[in-house]
């Protein structure tokens, strides 16, 4: 029998909104990411530090619309584990600030992060990136469309 890992009601609420934002029901997706924000700040509240609430606190709140909200969850993530601290979780840190910053619109913060990933090791790959469909909206970016391709400025 196959058990994921972490497997609580955070990761439930946040994966159920992932599923319904990415199969373009919006409505269960509201609903969804709003029980996972309010989750994520009960266990915050708690005194939680663990990046990963802060991240999926990040991203509910960018679906949500509130901007600043997911701009303060990512980033207090990002400080709670730097890649300085741990490489491999750091990377995914970035990784969720990549996907944050593509959900709230701002292509050139999300192409920077994902750019960096590139370069160091990461779970990232160009591959990677032409699959994950929570890229979408970066498609049309030329910086996108080179990451894509496994090609970087140099």
């Amino acid at each position: 029998v196959y058990k994921r890992q972490y497997q609580d009601t955070l990761t439930y609420y946040a994966t159920k909104a992932l599923i319904y934002d990415l199969k373009g029901d919006s409505e269960r997706a509201r609903a969804y990411y709003d029980s996972s924000a309010a989750f994520a700040e009960e266990r915050i509240d708690r005194g939680e530090e663990n990046p990963a609430v802060y991240s999926q606190l990040a991203q509910a709140r960018a679906f949500l619309g509130d901007r600043e909200g997911a701009t303060a969850a990512i980033n207090k993530a990002v400080s709670i584990m730097p890649m300085s601290r741990d490489a491999l979780a750091g990377a995914d840190v970035l990784m969720n600030r990549a996907i944050t910053n593509t959900m709230l619109g701002n292509q050139d913060a999300a192409i920077a992060d994902l750019e960096y990933l590139l370069e160091v090791p990461s779970n990232l790959s160009p591959a990677w990136l032409r699959q994950h469909p929570g890229f979408d909206s970066l498609r049309d970016n030329p910086r996108f469309q080179q990451l894509m391709q496994g090609k970087l400025n140099s």
